[in-house]
């Protein structure tokens, strides 16, 4: 017959990680990322902006380099941690499970990603591709609103209804200059200013 203690073991552990918060370099790497990643994207957005005010005509090659630098900058950022510090799966159940919901929505924007371009190309119609930023918005509103309920932690919250409420404001702006301004605005106040909370939180709790 197993041993009662034995069987209990696995889940009391599990139990436990859930109830202790603390840091790890994986929320240290992900806040890195996020710090990076959100600036990268939210200087898209506000020099795209500028320049459409400033209406100035600009060789396509501009146009592209701006579209595409900040992706291939953040890709490579992305290549050079995971080289450098390699696969983490470091933390207590918390952490993994928190890592695990950031991890699934990363995957579902390529998923969203061939959902929408192909569809835009086809029609030609721009306005379908700036729907994929909001349904974006949202799904990290919902992994963000995971991590709250694991945590328990009021900012973490405010980060996921930060998201959701952008999320929305986003589809109601389709075709509207502000559109630029909000995405710009959610991905430096929900993106990079909680990667630089997620560092300095990370760095506290080792």
């Amino acid at each position: 017959m197993m041993d009662g203690k034995n069987t209990l073991e696995p889940d009391l552990d599990f139990l436990r990680g859930l109830v202790e918060g603390g840091g790890n370099r994986t929320q240290y790497l992900t806040g890195h990322a996020f710090a990076v990643g959100g600036g990268l994207y939210a200087f898209q957005c506000f020099a795209n902006w500028l320049l459409v005010i400033l209406a100035l005509d600009l060789p396509g090659i501009v146009w592209i380099t701006l579209h595409s630098l900040p992706t291939v900058i953040f890709l490579a950022y992305c290549v050079w941690q995971g080289v450098r510090y390699g696969a983490s799966n470091t933390g207590n159940a918390t952490s993994r499970a928190i890592t695990a919901a950031f991890q699934a929505a990363g995957f579902t924007n390529l998923a969203l990603i061939l959902i929408f371009a192909p569809t835009a190309i086809g029609r030609n119609d721009f306005t379908i591709w700036l729907f994929y930023p909001a349904v974006v918005f949202a799904l990290q509103g919902a992994a963000w609103l995971t991590a709250y309920q694991l945590r328990r932690r009021l900012w973490l919250l405010g980060v996921a209804l930060g998201w959701m409420v952008s999320a929305v404001a986003l589809g109601l702006l389709i075709g509207n200059l502000a559109y630029l301004l909000v995405a710009g605005g959610a991905l430096f106040l929900f993106m990079t200013v909680p990667g630089i909370v997620m560092v300095r939180l990370s760095k506290n709790q080792d």
